[in-house]
């Protein structure tokens, strides 16, 4: 298996990685009272194309700020986009690896 690749953290709407790979869990933290929307895109600079994970909405409260959904091994090709909606701050973690 090849290394976890940690991504930097979004804090809007981008690009996590131009390259193939597999996607291992995701970790969101919220600003403690709004919600944030994501969906993950097999998409290197758009968020358009093949959905890597379904649209998830990541729900908020000041005793449950940082979230993590496990994904293990969900495979995309062409990259990976990241569209996320938030009405306040939120902070974005993407675990994956390339092939």
């Amino acid at each position: 298996m090849n290394q976890i690749n940690i991504g930097t953290v979004i804090t809007a709407s981008g690009v996590i990685t131009a390259k193939e790979g597999v996607l291992e869990q995701i970790i969101v933290a919220t600003d403690g009272t709004n919600s944030v929307t994501l969906s993950l895109y097999d998409n290197a600079s758009a968020a358009s194309g093949t959905l890597v994970i379904p649209t998830m909405v990541f729900t908020s409260s000041s005793v449950d700020r940082i979230q993590t959904l496990p994904v293990a091994n969900k495979k995309f090709f062409n990259g990976l986009y990241a569209s996320v909606t938030c009405s306040g701050t939120f902070g974005l973690v993407a675990c994956y690896h390339n092939d």
